[in-house]
């Protein structure tokens, strides 16, 4: 433990500030010589050129944005793109039933024909990253009475960043309508780019494995080395007959890509230099200490609690009803992912004392404010103004997450009752097909038995949470003549409401009404519900702490400007670089490289106690025959199935392609470890690790499992 603390305080002055040359998440279009060196003595081979090259073909045009969520990459020249098989479950469980049940059994599709359009999912290809800071910061900065600078928040801030996005966007837009274009924020709101991408929506699934493999060690596992997750799925751009995005149609063909990644079989050892090329969600490198305590409380704290109480509802009439496990299954992934998440964050920020170590690295910045007249002037009084926004801000924010997660988090009622509400359904509308295709879907996936229990969990604890004044009407009638009972109130509601009859409500939605939701009895009930919540948000304030966060960022990079430094991530496309190696838990042994189809039979036989282990003989017989042909390791004479790298990681980084130093694919990013789960606040090469599921394992599950021999002549394999 000692030492743990003593290495994270030792980089925690270097890694707060992105100071150092390896780790992190950089920017392609912005390596400077210093990182790039220091990637070439780790092993890279490729050229800057060779890996990204925004007016010729490199490696960075393999890699795609998946969905707006996760990562993937373009393996064949044929279109096909792998992604993890959480990132494709939404896509598998579209196509699922009770009779049919692809998540479960997996899919494949034998043909082209047979390759599933899914419906809203599309890929996009960045093409370039354009900085216009100069354009953006003009509009929100203003001058302060004291002479000194600061940006404008809130409803005026969004309208100006509205306004020069639209702009921006019309610029390219104008010259090729093929493309979309993103403004997004870097270095705490200091800096702002622009990210060019051309987006194809027909995006069609092709094979997933069954979810013994694709999800082997569900819960338990989640955010746990050693794993042994088959963690991939694969999916097809198609194209019009000129190579652009077009909407789905028949006669669309499979996308030509500029660039495809090759498929390495040599695999790796300790120490090989190992890339990520994806697109991290969000990190939080350069949050102050009192905005780390804030999180702690203020976000991960309501996640925990409220994740405890539904997702023990979602678990016990899931397990119960094989129906409701297939509508909810992605929502409780979801929910459970972000609540293991807060659990793990909240305990490694203790147990390696992050906070106490921020504040020793914040009394080195501010002695370096203090050392010139021109800082004080600048940033003096940043850490007070910190612990006074916070001191405002933290505990209104707590109940805003609160009855967020509570209440409306993946609770699909509220989404219903929002799309009729607003959608335009008259003869003349343009968007009225698209919207009750958007009734139909979540109609699909909604159990009202389920969701009305939720519910009332949910309200129990806003009651319980929310100041009287704050609180629906309804309370009254809950606790007057149903005595509290918030169960029997909201399930009488929903006996009484038109709602829960998808039938009748989708044949008035086609003639054009729907005043009716205000009047129905769920309608309103739901409409006061979001009323109540946004008393609770509407009671807060983010403008202070984002301007003193934004100063205190500032300062830090001004501190540093001398070194190469990494943005938080955005979603936007970052590349990681370090080096496949273990790691020793604390008070522990050291933990394998790699996993093996014994590691994978040993957790199994635990099925029994265990249903997160349970996998079908036949796949297990599969996985354990020992024939693995050139999938093979040429050491280990094994087929190795997950492996470990120090590269950095987040979430949207699932999928990731992880590359050699040849730029040869790897595996596939798909989870980070339990002991650096506070890693969005801060890497360590002592206890960061990427999980990724080897590429040699996924080649292995789709000859031998999927029989899938088309997909294999197609993928490009290097020599």
């Amino acid at each position: 433990m000692k030492k743990h603390i003593l290495i994270l305080s030792a980089l925690l002055a270097m890694t707060v500030s992105g100071v150092r040359a390896d780790g992190g998440m950089w920017i392609l279009g912005d390596l400077t010589r210093q990182t790039y060196d220091a990637m070439r003595a780790y092993g890279l081979q490729l050229t800057p050129e060779e890996l990204s090259n925004e007016n010729g073909t490199s490696l960075r045009n393999a890699v795609v944005l998946f969905g707006g969520y996760c990562s993937g990459v373009v393996v064949s020249p044929d279109g096909l793109v792998l992604t993890n098989h959480h990132c494709g479950f939404e896509s598998i469980q579209q196509h699922s039933t009770p009779q049919h049940d692809y998540v479960k059994d997996g899919f494949v599709a034998r043909t082209s024909d047979e390759e599933w359009s899914v419906p809203g999912l599309y890929v996009s290809f960045p093409i370039r990253e354009v900085k216009v800071t100069d354009r953006v910061l003009p509009l929100i900065t203003e001058k302060s009475a004291d002479g000194t600078t600061h940006q404008i928040w809130g409803k005026e801030r969004a309208q100006r960043i509205d306004s020069i996005e639209t702009l921006l966007v019309k610029e390219v837009t104008e010259k090729d309508s093929t493309l979309w274009a993103e403004l997004k924020p870097y270095y705490g709101h200091n800096e702002y780019y622009l990210t060019v991408y051309r987006v194809y929506p027909d995006v069609r699934l092709v094979l997933a494995p069954p979810s013994s493999l694709g999800k082997f060690g569900g819960d338990t596992d989640n955010w746990v080395w050693p794993r042994e997750t088959c963690d991939f799925s694969v999916f097809r751009i198609y194209a019009g007959k000129d190579n652009m995005p077009a909407e789905y149609s028949k006669d669309n063909v499979p996308y030509k890509p500029t660039r495809f990644a090759s498929v390495a079989l040599d695999g790796y050892k300790a120490g090989d230099f190992a890339m990520t090329l994806g697109f991290p969600g969000s990190t939080y490198r350069y949050l102050s200490a009192r905005g780390i305590e804030s999180r702690v409380q203020s976000t991960n704290k309501p996640v925990i609690e409220a994740g405890n109480l539904k997702l023990g509802i979602w678990k016990q009439v899931m397990d119960a009803n094989p129906v409701i496990r297939l509508k909810y299954d992605s929502k409780y992934q979801s929910l459970s992912n972000f609540h293991k998440n807060c659990i793990g964050m909240n305990n490694s920020i203790e147990q390696y004392s992050i906070i106490g170590q921020k504040r020793n690295f914040e009394k080195t910045v501010d002695e370096w404010i203090k050392a010139d007249p021109q800082r004080i002037a600048k940033y003096g009084d940043v850490f007070e103004k910190i612990d006074e926004a916070y001191a405002d801000f933290s505990p209104k924010y707590e109940k805003v997450m609160s009855s967020f997660i509570n209440l409306s988090y993946q609770t699909d009622v509220f989404g219903l009752r929002s799309i009729i509400a607003r959608g335009d359904y008259s003869k003349k509308s343009k968007t009225k097909a698209a919207a009750i295709a958007d009734v139909r879907e979540l109609y699909r996936n909604i159990d009202f038995g389920l969701e009305m229990r939720t519910i009332a969990a949910g309200l129990r604890r806003f009651k319980e949470q929310t100041p009287a004044e704050m609180q629906p009407d309804f309370f009254k009638t809950v606790e007057n003549t149903y005595q509290g009972n918030f169960s029997a109130y909201v399930n009488d509601v929903a006996a009484h409401s038109m709602l829960t009859d998808s039938t009748a409500v989708i044949s008035r939605l086609k003639k054009g009404h729907n005043k009716w939701i205000a009047k129905d009895a769920l309608g309103k009930m739901l409409a006061q519900i979001g009323q109540s919540m946004m008393k609770v948000q509407g009671n807060i304030d983010r403008s202070a702490v984002s301007e003193q966060e934004r100063r205190l960022t500032q300062a830090v990079r001004e501190m540093y400007e001398s070194s190469p430094t990494y943005s938080d991530a955005n979603m936007t496309l970052r590349m990681s670089y370090g080096t496949v190696k273990t790691y020793t838990p604390e008070g522990g042994s050291e933990y394998p490289l790699y996993t093996t189809p014994q590691t994978l039979a040993a957790k199994a036989a635990k099925a029994g106690e265990n249903k997160d282990y349970a996998i079908e003989n036949d796949v297990l017989s599969l996985m354990t025959s020992g024939n693995y042909g050139r999938y093979a390791d040429k050491s280990s004479k094994n087929l190795q199935l997950c492996f470990i790298t120090d590269n950095d990681i987040t979430g949207g980084n699932s999928g990731s392609p992880m590359f050699n130093g040849k730029g040869q694919l790897l595996g596939l990013a798909f989870d980070g470890n339990w002991e650096s789960m506070a890693n969005d606040i801060l890497y360590s090469t002592e206890l960061t690790r990427c999980i990724g599921v080897d590429i040699r394992y996924v080649m292995y599950v789709i000859e031998n499992w999927g029989k899938a021999d088309r997909l294999i002549k197609e993928i490009s394999f290097a020599e």
